[in-house]
């Protein structure tokens, strides 16, 4: 028999007559087949009160341990209580709500046995928004797979695609996007809510450039209003976010329109104090030829449009971060090599040749090797045509398929599908195989084809520098001789406070250089230091930085608690550094890799990552 019951998850609980049993006051209820059977009589009231007491502490705890994810245990004790399938929170949430959130696809799977996939919950919201709201792929894909609505809206107007936006769920939002049919998408991507916002706007309000790319490409409107007429410029503006509003204004978004209140994003972006989108906007119109000027406290913020468009130039600050370091480091080794070629050549020659020699030689190889790097290809892969997207079609097959695969292994600038070890860099533009960092003293990234001749580099310069440091200490001790035998020597210290200051009196330049390389010199040797730690164990300086982005660093125990290991790591530090200098399969699994790393990353090889 099944009681049709609904439940609030916490202390108490209140029962209703099943739909099969009409006319009968609140109490048990009972279905048979077509019959209804029930029980009130009030001789029986205290053996109901005992029954129901208990049937709470029952639901009480299938609810507790949904919360808490335990769905193995759970899935058992349903297999004696079926009847509990139907029980409910009081605001509707169904055990199948909560499994979805906590992406347990095994229970989804025999929850669908007993309840329907879209069963509404909370605000009539079905257990696929939850799934997307989570980021719950495995869940959502046997929810896809068993027919769940991905049209469906709940009493805010969201669709489980914009419930993966608004919670910034990119893998989510694209599995939606892949179970739609090519008919179906523009109008996945048009749905509003119930203030007609679509999915660009909630993307623009929370700053979320990747969901706003692949919306458009996807075919959304950026240029649509909301019931209030704001664009999705204005939501950015109403989200403190500046590092969205160039992208909006390339694409056609007017910054001078107003909404309904005659506010215009300026407007908004000043009212709302935040400096840096201020800031941001006034930085982007100005190419456009768009002077903001009268900025009062109040009202609306007056436009001039310029006669002549300016020129949209990189931006400076750009520019100096790019390349000024490696600026300051070609001005430090043309500013040392001219103090050796006027005052320590000749000394150099005549006490130390060998020094000299190495100096020199060291000092040409440094420049030859930071010529190469610095024009070299790191490993750049060339963007997909204008017009196709290999990879993005490559990646929805992926998710079709139910493999679990992260949105930031498809680029939404180059449109390329990236393994493991490919990463976008920001500041060269372009994907780059086996990524390391990007050098600011080469201006360029780091990655699989530059990796060792910047270790060359990195061990060859601070050779270079005590070398030079040598000569400074020849040229310094030349009027009184150096130490002849050990005992000497010892007293090395003492002698050099006493004679530096001369020498520094008689060789000013040379003294400034010296300071000049005492102080970069220990920066090198930590940089290389940091490299040889990194090689050791096969991890690059992102994956350290940025180990909380990837979760394929990450290993779990049976308690639960996880800890960090390269799944690249050979076995032993001099597999890894022959793995870098000689095979160059830096990029391949090492043989302690987990089983589920070793299935995405041979799906990714499959699917064609590069």
């Amino acid at each position: 028999m099944e009681p049709a019951l609904k439940t609030s998850g916490k202390a108490t609980r209140c029962f209703e007559p099943s739909d099969s049993f009409r006319g009968a006051r609140a109490g048990w209820a009972f279905k048979l087949g077509d019959r209804g059977l029930g029980y009130y009589l009030d001789n029986c009231e205290e053996k109901l009160e005992s029954i129901f007491q208990s049937t709470k502490l029952d639901t009480a705890l299938l609810f507790e341990m949904a919360e808490r994810g335990k769905f193995q245990r759970l899935g058992k004790m349903l297999e004696d209580l079926p009847h509990f399938w139907q029980a409910s929170e009081a605001d509707g949430t169904s055990l199948l709500h909560w499994a979805a959130m906590r992406d347990d696809a095994s229970f989804v799977a025999l929850a669908l046995k007993n309840l329907a996939v879209d069963l509404p919950g909370p605000q009539q919201q079905t257990p696929l928004m939850w799934a997307t709201a989570a980021g719950s792929l495995a869940a959502a894909h046997v929810l896809i797979a068993s027919g769940a609505d991905i049209h469906a809206r709940d009493e805010q107007g969201a669709t489980p695609l914009l419930h993966a936006v608004q919670h910034e769920q990119r893998t989510a939002m694209l599995r939606v996007l892949a179970a739609a049919k090519e008919e179906e998408v523009k109008k996945l991507v048009a749905a509003t809510d119930v203030k007609g916002r679509n999915a660009a706007h909630w993307a623009a309000f929370l700053g979320d450039t990747s969901s706003l790319k692949l919306l458009s490409h996807f075919g959304t409107n950026l240029l649509h209003l909301d019931e209030r007429r704001n664009t999705a410029l204005h939501q950015a503006v109403l989200g403190q976010q500046p590092d969205i509003l160039e992208y909006l204004m390339d694409r056609g978004v007017d910054p001078e329109l107003h909404n309904a209140d005659g506010a215009s994003c300026v407007d908004l972006a000043r009212d709302g104090g935040h400096k840096a989108t201020i800031s941001a906007l006034e930085r982007l119109l100005k190419p456009k030829g768009i002077d903001v000027h009268e900025l009062a406290e109040t009202g609306a913020a007056a436009f001039k449009r310029a006669e002549k468009l300016g020129v949209n130039a990189k931006d400076p600050v750009q520019l100096l971060k790019q390349y000024g370091a490696g600026l300051f480091w070609l001005s430090c080794v043309s500013i040392t090599v001219l103090e050796y070629l006027l005052d320590s050549r000749d000394v150099a020659y005549e006490l130390a040749p060998q020094l000299a020699l190495g100096f020199e030689l060291g000092t040409l190889g440094c420049l030859l090797l930071w010529l190469f790097i610095a024009t070299g290809n790191p490993g750049k892969l060339e963007p997909a045509p204008a017009g196709r997207t290999p990879g993005l079609e490559a990646y929805l097959g992926l998710l079709r398929s139910g493999q679990v695969v992260e949105a930031s292994r498809l680029c939404t600038t180059t449109w390329l599908l990236k393994d493991l070890r490919t990463k976008y860099d920001t500041m060269s533009g372009g994907c780059i195989q086996e990524f390391d960092h990007f050098c600011n003293f080469t201006g360029c990234a780091i990655g699989r084809f530059n990796h060792r001749q910047f270790i060359l580099l990195n061990s060859l310069e601070p050779l270079t520098q005590l070398s030079y440091l040598g000569i400074c200490v020849l040229v310094a001790y030349r009027p009184v001789g150096m130490p002849q035998d050990f005992s000497e020597l010892l007293w090395l210290p003492v002698n050099m406070a006493m004679h530096m200051p001369t020498a520094a009196l008689q060789y000013p330049f040379m003294a400034l250089v010296s300071i000049l390389n005492v102080v970069t010199t220990p920066a090198v040797l930590y940089l290389l230091l940091s490299q040889i730690m990194m090689i050791s164990i096969n991890w690059t300086v992102n994956e350290h930085i940025n180990m909380e982005r990837y979760s394929h660093f990450w290993v779990f125990d049976s308690f639960g608690n996880r800890s960090a290991a390269s799944p690249f790591n050979k076995g032993s530090t001099w597999a890894n550094w022959m793995d870098f200098c000689v095979h160059r399969r830096r990029r391949e699994l090492g043989p302690g890799c987990p089983a589920k790393i070793r299935d995405l990353a041979l799906a990714l090889r499959k699917a064609g990552a590069q």
